[in-house]
């Protein structure tokens, strides 16, 4: 019997070994990729996150602050540019003129920084995504923006989101001049807010992305103690 207990001992010792192993084997992105990733982003906003790093996250932030930035000097270009008549002074161009360049370059630092720092993730064996039914009930909810994300995925970055397209727009109503563009500056934010929740509820994955494995850390030995007795020893051993 006790021959089993031991041959039993070595066969779980050797299988948190391989668990070890394979949790050591996690390799992360390299300069190289990283790199790639800056610059596919500077040609086109989001591209390498999606197609070198897989990093869904950093593309929709991209993706807001560009369109922002580019979305406040084109309103500018169809606006006429800024009215430098001398009769009132023309707070929504000076806006559009300001939100433009800022959005602009916080796209540029975020896209050096995220390139440079995000990590492979890595999830649990047990991890449970999103059913489909949960995305579409998120999309359908998400009418109302931000209550999807909310209240079925605890999304809260994406509700922030949604709520932030909501803002723009009530922020800008005193900058509107007629009742055209506070139609027009509704129904664009409302289109990007719903874009966003359709695209945020398609690809938001469940956060589960635990970098300990389930045997992580655990190391099982079969030594002998003082009295040269064959005992089996437990280990946990975690560098952080």
């Amino acid at each position: 019997m006790k021959v089993i207990f031991i041959i039993f001992c070595f066969a779980l010792a050797a299988f948190a070994q391989e668990k070890q192993e394979e949790h050591e084997e996690y390799e992360n992105f390299t300069t190289g990729q990283r790199f790639g990733t800056w610059g596919l982003n500077t040609i086109v906003p989001g591209l390498g996150s999606i197609v070198i790093m897989e990093d869904w996250k950093g593309a929709r932030d991209q993706w807001l602050l560009f369109g922002i930035g580019a979305g406040s000097l084109w309103l500018l270009a169809a606006k006429g540019g800024v009215n430098t008549g001398p009769s009132s002074f023309d707070i929504g161009g000076a806006t559009l003129l300001i939100f433009g360049p800022i959005f602009l370059c916080a796209d540029i630092v975020y896209n050096i920084t995220r390139s440079a720092s995000y990590d492979k993730p890595k999830y649990n064996n047990d991890y449970k995504n999103f059913t489909n039914g949960q995305r579409f009930g998120t999309i359908t909810l998400n009418i109302i923006p931000g209550l999807g994300s909310a209240v079925i995925m605890d999304d809260l970055e994406g509700a922030v989101t949604q709520w932030a397209f909501v803002g723009i727009a009530l922020i800008s109503l005193p900058l509107m001049d007629s009742k055209y563009e506070i139609k027009f500056i509704f129904a664009l934010n409302y289109f990007l807010s719903t874009m966003y929740s359709i695209n945020r509820s398609a690809t938001y994955n469940k956060s589960e992305n635990i970098l300990l494995g389930k045997h992580d850390g655990f190391h099982l030995s079969v030594l002998p103690n003082r009295r040269g007795e064959i005992m089996p020893y437990l280990l946990f051993n975690k560098a952080f």
